[in-house]
């Protein structure tokens, strides 16, 4: 064994045949199931948040209804209006001219009107809930397709070490094997042991052990290598190129924060939406003018020309409706008459007790989302103050790994030189190989464990 060591250490020093770390990564994740349906996920969940945030758009209606025989050879449009609701939905503008012609054509009788409303609310609306909603369903997207993702890549990073490791501590099994068989047999040869004492006996159990390490090892490999094909298409050959690791500023707020920030946010919008559904408070004020016009022959056919004008306010609180017309008309002769109304209606809400619990399990659930969102301030400080200490600890491990490969390789060419010398064993210079390139193994284990501890820091950003 020692001696294809020896004859790898001088044909071909640890240089591996492998993929780039960007490759593997790019195969893995266009092959990747788990990525697609993220994917899927992610722009239903778009979808759906544009539904929630909709802009409100202009509403209409226009309306027409016909009656064409009617008296005195006249034809009698009886509806024809249009109304307008504004985006805010307060304001409501209708028109209607409903008619009778005459098919001579030689007279007219128009009913013109035109009213117009708008509601001053002083409750509470539902606009920022249902902004906030769409905002949170957004920001919950991108949150889990980004958690997709990179759990995805920490899983193929994690692959990767295990197969680097695996590698690793095989060729230190292979190692420790060729070593024990080779003091056995030089034991036994040299008559140091003899078979059947205690001593022989001990070192066959240790070449037992060694062949069952070297075996679960093997098992181990098949494993993973067949996950490593399942992932990425082709077989394992090692990774190369692989990325330092460059890790975001942990400053400004995590999405944990942003998420308990939203959750706080909404429960106290929901409690006020409710509350003021429940102890409404607007004012309504409206306007209505209408005319009865005649011409022609058909001026005989009305009993009066006149105009009409009112103007209305309407209060609605929990328990009081108010309501308060007034106004007046125009004959024919200008002659004016006056109107006025005034109506209020008062009632009790029976569900008054059930109001009641239902605010009150909505205030307990904005306090206690208000006490989520501090709690998340407090963890996200901690968990912030937990990985910076991991980044500064790996970075050391990192660097004592490099500075552990450069000495084995020192070692390496030393060994080299002195057995081109002929001061050196082959034995020497096969152990110089096995450290340097099980070094070369530790180097690239930390670096993608820098990679996995990066996307860790990336999902607090």
């Amino acid at each position: 064994m020692k001696h294809i060591a020896f004859l790898l250490a001088l044909l071909l020093p640890f240089s591996i045949s492998a993929a780039s770390y960007s490759d593997i990564m790019n195969v893995a994740e266009e092959m990747s199931i788990e990525e697609k349906n993220a994917a899927i996920s992610y722009e239903s969940s778009l979808l759906s948040a544009s539904l929630l945030d909709k802009e409100d758009e202009m509403g209409y209606s226009v309306s027409l209804r016909a009656e064409p025989f009617q008296y005195d050879d006249a034809i009698s449009i009886t509806a024809l209006d249009a109304s307008f609701i504004f985006p805010d939905e307060d304001t409501e503008i209708s028109a209607s001219i409903p008619f009778d012609v005459k098919y001579s054509g030689k007279g007219a009788l128009l009913h013109p009107s035109l009213s117009l409303s708008h509601r001053f609310d002083w409750a509470h609306d539902d606009k920022r809930l249902s902004s906030l909603e769409a905002e949170y369903a957004r920001f919950t997207a991108q949150e889990n397709y980004d958690r997709a993702i990179s759990s995805f890549r920490k899983n193929m990073i994690s692959l990767m070490i295990a197969l680097l490791e695996n590698e690793r501590d095989m060729k230190e099994a292979e190692e420790t094997l060729s070593d024990l068989k080779k003091d056995f047999s030089d034991s036994v040869y040299l008559r140091t042991v003899t078979e059947g004492t205690v001593l022989y006996k001990e070192l066959e159990l240790l070449i037992s052990r060694a062949e069952g390490s070297l075996s679960a090892l093997k098992e181990e490999r098949e494993y993973l290598e067949w996950r490593y094909t399942s992932y990425t298409g082709f077989e394992w050959d090692g990774v190369d190129d692989i990325p330092d690791a460059v890790f975001p500023s942990l400053e400004g707020e995590s999405p944990s924060v942003k998420e308990a920030y939203y959750e706080m946010e909404i429960a106290s919008e929901e409690y006020l939406v409710e509350k003021s559904r429940i102890k409404p408070l607007n004012l309504t004020l409206g306007g209505d003018v209408s005319s009865t016009v005649g011409i022609g022959e058909l001026i005989s056919s009305s009993a009066e020309e006149n105009l009409k004008a009112d103007l209305s306010l309407a209060l609605n609180t929990d328990e009081w409706n108010v309501e308060v017309s007034g106004g007046g008309s125009w004959d024919r002769n200008y002659s004016f008459t006056p109107s006025l109304s005034i109506g209020a209606v008062w009632s009790r809400n029976t569900e008054k007790d059930s109001d009641t619990v239902t605010l009150k399990r909505l205030m307990n659930d904005a306090l206690s989302a208000s006490n989520g969102y501090q709690k998340a301030l407090i963890d996200d400080y901690d968990e912030k103050e937990s990985l910076l200490s991991s980044i500064l600890s790996w970075k050391r491990s990192y660097a004592d790994a490099e500075d552990e490969c450069a000495y084995r390789r020192a070692m390496l060419e030393y060994q080299e030189e002195l057995y081109k010398r002929g001061l050196g064993t082959e034995e020497d210079l096969s152990d110089a190989s096995l450290e340097a390139e099980a070094a070369e193994y530790d180097l690239k284990i930390a670096k993608l464990n820098g990679l996995s501890l990066m996307l860790d820091a990336l999902e607090y950003v």
